[in-house]
This record gives C-alpha cells, sequence and structure tokens, in this order.
C-alpha cells in the first residue's frame, strides 16, 4: 500500500468516524429533553418512621437545609432480626467513643426493604436505647 493510499483511508476512516459521533450527538441532544431524570417519586420516600415516637418524620431537603450531621450511616437490613442488634451495638459503641472525643455528630438509618423477619420491629426495639437512630421500611 502506498503512502497517499495509506493517507487516503485514514483521512476516509476519520471523516466516517466523525459523521458517527456527529449523528450520535445529535440523536442524544434531539432526545435529551431535560438533564435530569423523570422520576416518579411517592409521598412516602419523604418520610421515615421515627422509632422513638413511631411517627412519620420528614427527611430534611439536601438543597434548602443546612447540614445538621457530621456523618450518616446507612445500613441495609433485610431478614437481619439477628445480626442487627449486635451490629448495632458494636457501631454505636465506635461513634459514642468518637463523639466523645471531638465534636462529632451522628445518625444511623436502617433500611429495611420487605422484610419477613421482623427486622423492623427488632431494630425499633434496640434503637430506643440509642439517641441517633432512624428506620425507613419499604411498605411495597
Amino acid at each position: 500500500m502506498s503512502g497517499i493510499a495509506f493517507v487516503s483511508l485514514v483521512l476516509w476512516f476519520g471523516a466516517s468516524l466523525a459523521a458517527v459521533l456527529g449523528v450520535a450527538l445529535y440523536w442524544i441532544k434531539r432526545n435529551m429533553k431535560s438533564p435530569f431524570a423523570n422520576i416518579k417519586r411517592y409521598e412516602e420516600e419523604y418520610f421515615y418512621r421515627n422509632p422513638k415516637t413511631d411517627k412519620m418524620e420528614a427527611f430534611p431537603s439536601l438543597m434548602t437545609d443546612a447540614a445538621s450531621m457530621d456523618l450518616t450511616v446507612i445500613i441495609p437490613a433485610y431478614n437481619e432480626k439477628d445480626r442487627l442488634p449486635k451490629m448495632l451495638d458494636e457501631c454505636v459503641e465506635f461513634l459514642e467513643a468518637r463523639r466523645r472525643e471531638s465534636e462529632f455528630s451522628y445518625e444511623i438509618i436502617v433500611v429495611d426493604d420487605g422484610s419477613r423477619d421482623n427486622t423492623t420491629e427488632v431494630y425499633c426495639t434496640v434503637a430506643l436505647t440509642f439517641a441517633h437512630c432512624k428506620s425507613i421500611t419499604s411498605l411495597s
């Protein structure tokens, strides 16, 4: 293959690639109406169950409310009634030691996505002894 043929091939390939990318970008721009996904939110997603009062409370807004915690520990829990109390004891022991050393605030949120073993009830019972615990339970 001669040098001119090679240069022609490279130019042809580059032009083809640029055309394909241009068409792809045009299609993406034309079909993207919003920079954000259109996600349907259910009313219950804005609230959590406070284990101390057994009432639903609104989550703070990330956009408008000032930060109130240094650390939020989120614990996914599915059928964890046997392991959850021990894990929470160890977690709170560590976090309380840290809080005593310095000005440090924290909260623990347990997310139960439909456990069948009373994980939420066990958590709410254990959480009564801890001041910084919240619970989210899937309603589905």
